[in-house]
């Protein structure tokens, strides 16, 4: 995926919305246990050589520079910066809920979703 973008970027700004539903409107809730889920816990020369194995059995290229630059300039730790509404916020649909800046993406990954192979956290409905 990191190749998909010019060699001179430096940085990706991406957004989450609800496009819409049932519901004229949606509740935003989860970004912080995403966050501590995932996101908290540095990533490991285990876990580039896992996510390189796994990227070779799929013929993709990957980029390991990236993920040991991530490693060694950032102590394991994905570049972001993230803006969110309030957690519990009634937010009417096709409005931001988060934004998600990506810096230094030629020395990055880009694919935010894939870390480790954990399930995501799970929701109890109330």
């Amino acid at each position: 995926m990191y190749l998909q973008y010019p060699p001179k970027t430096t940085g990706v700004y991406s957004y989450i919305e609800a496009r819409g539903g049932k519901y004229p409107f949606t509740v935003f809730f989860g970004l912080q246990a995403y966050i501590k889920h995932y996101l908290l816990t540095p990533i490991t020369v285990e876990d580039i050589d896992e996510a390189e194995a796994l990227w070779a059995l799929h013929g993709e290229p990957f980029n390991r520079a990236g993920w040991e630059y991530i490693l060694s300039k950032h102590a394991g730790f994905l570049p972001l910066r993230i803006n969110a509404v309030p957690e519990g916020t009634v937010v009417p649909y096709k409005n931001v809920l988060c934004t998600v800046e990506v810096r230094r993406v030629r020395h990055c990954v880009t694919s935010l979703l894939f870390r480790r192979s954990h399930p995501p956290p799970s929701f109890d409905r109330v």
